[in-house]
């Protein structure tokens, strides 16, 4: 049987967009048994090491240790030999990569054993800005020795081949795959709402990212008191953690309005599914994503969607998700945001087809089994 080796970002990646990613591969492959998998984690400390194990059942896991704090000066020469003593690397295994940060492990692996290097662009690293030249540097290195490159988004896949000239053959645009999810009757929803002390008439809004000023968590965040003028009966779910803090601040005048859950690990995800059921809105102001999970989530449950208008979001059709402008500075403005909430709070007949048909291109684009199928070409190609 071969190996897939599956290389995780690090512990805390494995919270957010990373693991989520990483943890749909694992469910999709752990039954069909083409694979022997092997989770691989770096690990700072004895703490980090047992978050979210739950979430690879099924797989071995190889926890990478190291004593510096900073993933940019991984000791790879040192986790690689750990690595080969423990599975004895060879040409037929399959390693699948997930961050720029690790080039140098994937180049050692590659160089003395020439395996099959698949690696997933997750983000754009050239809007990472200066501060992140180091990053770009390794991303470009690391495309060089890969035999796949899958790219979640359109623009990553032109951002390849216009500026990286790589070669058409070994890019694949790869929609990540989610499963379907049944809505509860209304009965059961209100009883969910009860739990939370939501009422039957409240409107929800649900936030399910990072606490991060990327995600536009602050803008939606400072929109919430001026809604709540005009629809007292407006309620926010914030999912994750992050910069908490921060959104406490800003979240004073309307706390008995606001719900901060922190993050909720994906073996509670009863909890997570309880929430996308009562949420009449999910809300993801971010300005630079590739294609958010939660946001394949929500539209799994035929949530209306409404995100920033970026090009990662272009691909879906018209009516299908609702969309609020950047600025020049590449941020969504405070008023447009809360013009575009109200209008869509008002309508529930288009929030009805927008959920209708978010669900359908979900469907049809998205399976979680058209994502295997064309995962499984990549591996073994």
């Amino acid at each position: 049987m071969k190996r897939l080796f599956l290389v995780n970002s690090s512990a805390v990646s494995r919270l957010y967009g990373i693991g989520s990613y990483v943890s749909i591969i694992f469910q999709l492959f752990k039954k069909d048994k083409i694979f022997k998998l092997i989770f691989v984690d770096f690990i700072r400390s004895e703490k980090e090491e047992y978050i979210e194990v739950s979430q690879i059942s099924g797989a071995e896991v190889f926890c990478c240790h190291f004593n510096n704090r900073n993933l940019y000066n991984l000791p790879h020469h040192d986790l690689y030999n750990s690595l080969n003593e423990e599975y004895h690397i060879t040409k037929n295994d399959v390693f699948h990569f997930n961050t720029p940060n690790h080039y140098h492990l994937a180049d050692i692996i590659k160089t003395k054993h020439n395996v099959h290097l698949v690696y997933t662009m997750h983000f754009d690293s050239f809007q990472l800005g200066e501060e992140q030249e180091l990053t770009v540097q390794r991303e470009t290195l690391l495309l060089k020795i890969c035999n796949r490159i899958i790219c979640l988004s359109e623009p990553i896949l032109q951002r390849c081949s216009d500026h990286f000239k790589l070669e058409t053959c070994n890019l694949s645009l790869l929609k990540t795959g989610v499963f379907l999810k049944r809505r509860y009757s209304s009965d059961k929803k209100n009883g969910i709402r009860s739990s939370f002390n939501i009422l039957e008439g409240d409107f929800v809004i649900l936030f399910n990212s990072r606490i991060h000023v990327q995600k536009g968590i602050y803008e939606l965040l400072k929109v919430l008191p001026m809604l709540l003028t005009e629809f007292p009966n407006l309620k926010l779910i914030v999912v994750g953690d992050g910069e908490l803090s921060s959104a406490l601040q800003l979240s004073l005048k309307c706390l008995g309005s606001i719900i901060f859950t922190g993050y909720i690990p994906r073996e509670n995800k009863i909890i997570i599914d309880k929430l996308y059921q009562i949420a009449d809105l999910f809300v993801l102001p971010s300005n630079n994503e590739q294609l958010s999970i939660s946001f394949l989530e929500a539209a799994s449950y035929a949530l209306p969607i409404l995100v920033a208008d970026i090009p990662s979001f272009a691909s879906f059709p018209e009516n299908s998700v609702f969309k609020v402008p950047l600025d020049t500075h590449g941020k969504v403005k405070i008023e447009t945001l809360k013009k575009r909430l109200t209008e869509i709070i008002k309508d529930k007949p288009t929030r009805d087809i927008y959920s209708h048909n978010i669900l359908h291109f979900i469907k049809k684009r998205y399976s979680a089994k058209k994502f295997h199928k064309e995962l499984l070409n990549i591996y073994v190609k």
